[in-house]
């Protein structure tokens, strides 16, 4: 006999399936076309109250790990199944939800009736607060290309009595798009051509190559007709704006893009507006296509495929950070972008940071791309223009500025001055963040930062990557400076330094100079601190912002100083003004 393939791992559980189904008086039969391929395909009747439900069952190879799906014929319900599949949510999607005890006649004698008591039109308060506190998106629904993503603005509101208009869409691309589209909304305008939104400059700079569509709205009376649904829509753009529609040229043909507007869930029981992007493709006929498919002559018919709908705002992305929102208008110096700058780097992109301001006199080499973000296709490149485009590319609301330059460097009248660098790259910014390890650039950028009363986080990592010290120098009365932090990590003084390999260190082939060990996850983690104490500096005092990390020296061990390794352990000290400091004369 055959049996699905779980069977193999789980002896007896095929027959437990079935003997579960029967004991609960539910109506089965196997698919035996599917269980020759060792798939359970299980058909069903079920009495739910009264409620006559006909679906079935598909279980997964790695079943009883993970959960069957559940089809039902449609059963009415606005929540809680798919209109356009089927497809019944008995359980939340959280993987925790489902154990390898459960059956199917476990979900359909207890879950399906909490699912049709919550579901339905008439539901009860009470019966709505059994659900998981979640919307469901009816877009979410949609199949979508593989591939596919169009940007839009989830702040975009358009008013309700405008049933149709324009769009215009932009792409990276210059020439024929790619059947799985990729672009952005730059604007949206009613029939007569007036504005109604735009796209956040940062994003349309990225999708420069303009294309033009139409747009038109769906009140969703028939969920789950999809083809109905273009249709609709289409039938709200007059003849003659159909008859003109843009065509956008993809590769083997064109296509024509329709935005459709629907009102669906963006919360728990909360409803807003929301997008469906309609691609209706006609391809070139070759003429192998012709005799295989089509009399010669006859136009080829229009494809219908969607693409994703991505909300990509400025308040969309920060909606899985909201304790970073104070971040947009601050203004972050990082001066070197090694093994620690670059990784702190892009988090401070990721994080949100208006501008970063990035300096470093270096080269991506292949050597140390084992411990730097990026590899060997950007070898020969600066580093700082490297990591300038990648954030323009990549996190377009963090703007990125590049100084390829070394500081220190004997003058010379074609070289620009360094007080003229610096005076560009610290005018303005709310903070210096120095991970160059050098304490010639230490001193200096300590000394400015604190003449201009900027914020001042310090990162250094220890021979090896054994661990780090991290400093923030605040620019008030009262705190220690630089120089205290060195006196303070003397042997015999206030704080114990971090642990160390033996400074040896190892001179790679054709290289001028000798450098140290040590991982990329290892020094990571180092400057992953550092970007925390620099966004709680710059968050302090903001409500409901990043909290401020306590102290202004952290030390790190990621090994014990025999070499051997340990969990990350932090030091935190709060460093007060040394006596042998000038600053400490200054501060009493």
């Amino acid at each position: 006999m055959n049996t699905p393939r779980w069977e193999d791992r789980w002896p007896g559980r095929y027959q437990y399936e079935l003997d579960a189904l029967q004991a609960a008086g539910i109506r089965f039969e196997v698919d035996q076309q599917a269980i020759a391929h060792r798939i359970l395909h299980i058909r069903f009747v079920h009495l739910v109250d009264g409620v006559e439900v006909r679906g079935y069952a598909v279980y997964p190879h790695l079943f009883p790990d993970f959960r069957p799906a559940v089809q039902a014929d449609a059963l009415g319900l606005t929540h809680h199944q798919n209109p356009l599949g089927g497809n019944l949510c008995l359980l939340g999607r959280g993987g925790d939800r489902w154990r390898p005890s459960y059956t199917l006649a476990w979900l359909l004698t207890k879950q399906l009736p909490l699912v049709l008591a919550s579901g339905s039109a008439e539901a009860s308060d009470e019966a709505v607060s059994l659900e998981d506190a979640q919307g469901e998106p009816y877009s979410a629904y949609v199949p979508s290309v593989a591939g596919s993503a169009i940007l839009v603005d989830g702040q975009w509101a358009l008013p309700a009595e405008i049933k149709w208009g324009r769009l215009v869409i932009g792409t990276r691309e210059a020439g024929p798009v790619s059947k799985a589209l990729q672009a952005a909304v730059l604007e949206i305008t009613d029939a007569d051509g007036n504005a109604l939104a735009l796209i956040d400059p940062a994003l349309a700079r990225l999708y420069s190559n303009k294309r033009h569509a139409c747009w038109a709205r769906s009140d969703l009376t028939k969920p789950e007709d999809l083809k109905g649904l273009v249709s609709e829509a289409m039938g709200l753009v007059p003849g003659p704006a159909r008859k003109s529609w843009p065509q956008i040229h993809c590769d083997g043909g064109a296509l024509r893009l329709l935005g459709i507007v629907i009102p669906e869930e963006v919360g728990h029981r909360r409803s807003g507006q929301g997008w469906i992007f309609a691609m209706l493709l006609e391809e070139s006929m070759t003429r192998k296509k012709r005799k295989r498919g089509r009399r010669q002559g006859e136009r080829p018919g229009a494809r219908v495929g969607f693409a994703r709908p991505v909300y990509a705002g400025r308040d969309d992305l920060s909606v899985r950070v909201p304790e970073l929102a104070p971040l947009r208008t601050n203004k972050i110096a990082v001066f070197g972008l090694g093994s620690l700058g670059a990784p702190a780097t892009l988090e401070l992109a990721r994080a949100g940071v208006g501008e970063l301001r990035l300096l470093d006199g270096d080269y991506v080499d292949a050597g140390p791309t084992v411990r730097w973000p990026f590899g060997l296709s950007d070898v020969g490149r600066s580093k700082a223009e490297v990591l300038r485009d990648f954030i323009r590319a990549q996190y377009p609301y963090s703007d990125a500025l590049s100084f390829v330059y070394e500081l220190g460097e004997p003058a010379a009248p074609i070289r620009k001055a360094d007080q003229h660098v610096l005076e560009e790259i610290l005018g303005g910014v709310d903070l210096v963040f120095d991970a160059t390890a050098n304490l010639n650039v230490q001193r200096l950028l300590a000394e400015l930062a604190r003449e201009r009363e900027i914020a001042y986080v310090m990162v250094e990592g220890r021979h090896g990557g054994w661990g780090g010290v991290i400093f923030r120098q605040i620019p008030k009365p009262g705190d220690p400076c630089w120089y205290c932090l060195q006196l303070a990590l003397q042997p015999g003084g206030a704080i114990e330094n971090a642990p160390a390999a033996s400074p040896e260190g190892v001179q790679p082939r054709a290289c001028g100079d000798v450098t140290f060990t040590g991982t990329s996850f290892d020094m990571s983690t180092i400057a992953l601190d550092a970007v925390r104490r620099a966004v709680g500096t710059l968050c302090e005092g903001s409500h409901a912002a990043y909290p401020n990390p306590p102290g202004n020296v952290a030390v790190i061990a990621l090994r014990n100083h025999d070499g051997t390794p340990c969990a990350p352990t932090w030091f935190v000290h709060t460093l007060r003004p040394h006596q042998e400091c000038d600053c400490s004369a200054v501060a009493a």
